[in-house]
């Protein structure tokens, strides 16, 4: 037997960006009301699973979602739960609590900012030499993927916490993955051994070379900073100490 209509989970952003996530009969229409007012239609997928994103209206404002259901056949069905939204403070994401039919709560979301580092859920390869990257992180960093030391894109976290990327990759090495901030300090990193489907061992060979290339120039340069940073550190010495000759 089908599960019940209902709200299952949902997440939401400082930004004002909700994501409501439910079950309903397979290919039924799912209307979105926030406090009572029709704000949309989504279609359950073939499984009963429906996924609503939006953005709140009022981000200063307290407001309740809710869904209606109407299956293929025109029947419609009683969805009980609710999500009330209590706006953040202090920058802090919304606090999100579902309100149960028996009366019961259960917070979904606290409303305290919690970083979610670099999460890495999908790395596969695709037709035409292609890598398919994808996950979630810190809203509106930067994702910075290379294997073997070779670039293959780019995405920025949008305001839900998902990435992308998608781009070529010739080689196989260490699929090497980072969080970026606006900065351009690493915030988080991911390693992984990856293999491209298809590679010749003339293109394993060249990846190998290329990642070890990476590492030293890497090595290389901690060594010049670190160097930089001792001898920063032994002029402050020697300035402090004729200060204290002269006096």
């Amino acid at each position: 037997m089908p599960d019940a209509p209902s709200i299952r989970d949902a997440n939401a952003t400082a930004a004002g960006a909700v994501e409501l996530i439910g079950v309903a009969p397979p290919d039924a229409d799912v209307t979105l009301l926030v406090n009572e007012k029709p704000s949309g239609v989504q279609k359950a997928g073939a499984d009963g699973k429906w996924t609503f994103s939006l953005e709140l209206p009022d981000k200063t404002a307290e407001q309740t979602l809710s869904v209606q259901v109407k299956d293929a056949k025109g029947m419609a069905f009683a969805v009980a739960e609710r999500v009330k939204v209590v706006p953040g403070e202090g920058g802090n994401p919304p606090k999100l609590t579902l309100l149960m039919q028996d009366g019961s709560e259960r917070v979904l979301q606290s409303g305290v900012a919690q970083e979610t580092g670099l999460i890495v859920e999908r790395a596969e390869t695709a037709p035409g030499g292609k890598v398919l990257l994808a996950g979630r992180g810190d809203a509106d960093m930067i994702v910075k993927a290379l294997i073997g030391g070779q670039s293959i894109g780019e995405a920025k976290v949008d305001k839900l916490g998902q990435w992308r990327i998608e781009g070529p990759a010739k080689a196989s090495g260490t699929l090497r993955i980072d969080l970026v901030d606006a900065g351009g300090k690493t915030k988080d990193r991911v390693d992984l051994p990856f293999t491209v489907a298809g590679a010749s061992e003339q293109e394993l060979a060249a990846a190998r070379d290329a990642e070890e290339a990476a590492k030293k120039a890497e090595q290389d340069k901690k060594a010049e900073d670190d160097k930089k940073a001792a001898e920063a550190s032994k002029a402050e010495e020697d300035k402090k100490a004729a200060e204290l000759k002269k006096a």
